[in-house]
């Protein structure tokens, strides 16, 4: 039986969204366009080539909405990140954490925004935006950082849980 979800929080990134909508739509218009600036002579692609850059576009505004917001959630036994609409999920159980506190996040200082791997700084890092965010301080030594509205609310309730009431 599963725990009782205990708190659960989201952050969201429309800057981030849009952008990456942008950029895929800008791709596509320049396929659009190289395909209409071919000559008659020119090979133009048939209906197998239309098919792939739509296809590409539709790739590309899935990586926007699945990239663009994380939700954070935990109940007694581990904190979930899910991803976009709420897959993929990473667990993790609270007996791998051996610390949490709360953070004001500044992406550039976690090289930007999105996923990141920081093996030097020995952390990941999922940062949407600057703002609130939890630093989860793992027993392998790793760290995990990720930007989530309502940190401070959320250690509150991590400590009350993680001392038994």
């Amino acid at each position: 039986m599963p725990d009782r979800l205990r708190w659960r929080g989201t952050a969201r990134s429309l800057v981030l969204s849009w952008v990456l909508v942008a950029i895929f739509v800008m791709v596509f218009g320049i396929i659009v366009i190289s395909h209409a600036a071919m000559g008659s002579h020119a090979r133009r692609p048939g209906a197998a080539g239309w098919a792939v850059a739509i296809a590409a576009l539709g790739l590309g505004l899935l990586v926007a909405l699945w990239t663009s917001r994380v939700a954070v959630e935990f109940d007694e036994q581990e904190l979930r990140i899910r991803f976009g609409p709420g897959w993929p999920v990473r667990r993790i159980p609270w007996s791998r954490v051996i610390s949490v506190e709360y953070l004001y996040v500044h992406p550039l200082q976690w090289g930007g925004w999105g996923y990141r791997i920081l093996p030097l700084r020995r952390a990941q890092a999922i940062v949407l935006r600057a703002g609130d965010g939890l630093r989860l301080e793992l027993s392998n030594g790793q760290a995990l950082i990720v930007t989530v509205d309502g940190a401070k609310r959320a250690l509150d309730v991590i400590r009350k849980l993680r001392s038994g009431e």
